[in-house]
């Protein structure tokens, strides 16, 4: 059940921005689970379960702590029409 859902989908364009350090790693299934499946649930109009994409675009931008050289400190992922492709995206930058 989505809380506050509009009656039809809203086709919006979201960016997640998570930072993917070593200190959040820790709380990233919290963020999920709290945060970002109940966003994409509103977005998509009911539970992720109930088909693909609606019209929403989403992207993900994780961010790193500036010491992790050579490597680049901000990484993107997306752009995604499906909510679970997001849902897969960010259990795998844990």
């Amino acid at each position: 059940m989505v809380v506050n859902a509009p009656e039809s989908p809203i086709q919006a364009e979201i960016i997640f921005v998570i930072e993917a350090t070593s200190a959040n790693s820790a709380y990233i299934t919290e963020l999920r689970t709290n945060y970002i499946v109940p966003t994409l649930e509103y977005f998509h109009g009911g539970a992720l379960e109930e088909g693909g994409g609606c019209g929403s675009v989403y992207g993900i931008v994780a961010y790193k702590a500036a010491d992790c050289h050579p490597g680049l400190p901000v990484a993107t992922y997306g752009p995604f029409s499906c909510p679970k492709s997001v849902v897969e995206t960010v259990d795998k930058i844990q």
